[in-house]
């Protein structure tokens, strides 16, 4: 169970990470 929480905390914390990117530098 630890596992698969820290499995999506980590997904979270990627898709989050990308997004701002995204948003400080659009295409």
């Amino acid at each position: 169970v630890s596992s698969l929480a820290w499995f999506m905390s980590n997904q979270e914390t990627s898709f989050v990470t990308i997004g701002q990117r995204v948003l400080a530098s659009p295409l």
